[in-house]
């Protein structure tokens, strides 16, 4: 189906007075297509490499009850470092390169840096309480910059929007590249938690967005075969969903009807035949 072909069963709807603002019909073809991509997904496979630096040592909490003198003080071995910390102060870290102070402002605030040399000191310093939590050495790091440095947390958080851009939703928990189940793995909507130790592929099976609006009247929709008749129908309801409440109920259960009629039977490839009248005559 081509944009003007969507035009065109929609007008004979009896939109005349309703296809003369050109933005309000592309949106409103926007927003049906993106509904029905949800209400029959179009299934799609990725896969998402994770591996986390490996850690040498991690501590989950420090306590230092503040002293004028005296220092909080852990050795770490690695390549870099990262903490939370809560509370005013300081903290030094010595190595090869020498020594650099750095602040600790107050609040919860999120540390990070390198280490030369392979080993380092860090002494924290302050007249009050200082928490630190999550203090983690880490064995190697994939790059060269400090804010990729990671919180260790006991978990990976694993976006799948930011790997997969055409994603709308996942279809079910994502799996190990071999099928098999990931222990430990915990999906919120987009996004998938992971044991922290975990190394491998997620294989990921996904319902796809639809693509943009082809810019020419010629252009084809990004429509898979079998819902051509809908695509019209859930146009009109959101043509005149801000206008005439009434009209867009009509519409939409003209199109939930369809999807009911369609999931009955099972997705199909074959075209469905187009509505003609838009019953308010």
């Amino acid at each position: 189906m081509t944009l003007n072909e969507l035009k065109m069963s929609v007008l004979a709807l009896g939109f005349e007075d309703r296809m003369e603002d050109e933005g309000t019909f592309r949106r409103s073809a926007e927003r049906a297509l993106t509904q029905l991509f949800s209400d029959l997904p179009v299934e799609c496979m990725g896969e998402i490499d994770v591996c986390m630096p490996r850690i040498t040592s991690s501590e989950r909490l420090i306590r230092h009850a503040g002293s004028a003198s005296d220092a909080t003080e852990r050795r770490l071995k690695g390549v870099g470092y990262s903490f939370v910390s809560s509370g005013n102060g300081t903290y030094t870290v010595t190595d090869r390169n020498g020594t650099r102070t750095y602040g600790i402002p107050g609040g919860r605030c999120e540390h990070r840096g390198f280490i030369s040399g392979g080993e380092a000191v860090l002494r924290f310093r302050s007249t009050s309480a200082i928490t630190v939590r999550a203090l983690t050495a880490f064995r190697e790091l994939g790059g060269d910059r400090t804010e990729d440095i990671p919180i260790y947390t006991g978990r990976i958080t694993v976006s799948l929007a930011e790997h997969l851009p055409d994603l709308l939703f996942p279809l079910g928990e994502p799996r190990d590249s071999g099928g098999d189940r990931i222990e430990g793995l915990e999906l919120f909507e987009s996004e998938v938690r992971l044991p922290y130790e975990y190394a491998g592929t997620l294989a990921v099976r996904y319902a796809r967005s639809p693509r943009s609006l082809p810019d020419s009247d010629d252009g084809s929709l990004d429509l898979p075969l079998g819902r051509e008749a809908m695509l019209p129908l859930l146009t009109a309801a959101y043509l005149w969903l801000d206008d005439d409440a009434d009209r867009s109920q009509y519409y939409m259960a003209l199109y939930r009807d369809a999807l009911t009629a369609r999931l009955s039977r099972g997705f199909s490839s074959r075209s469905e035949e187009q509505y003609e009248t838009n019953g308010w005559a």
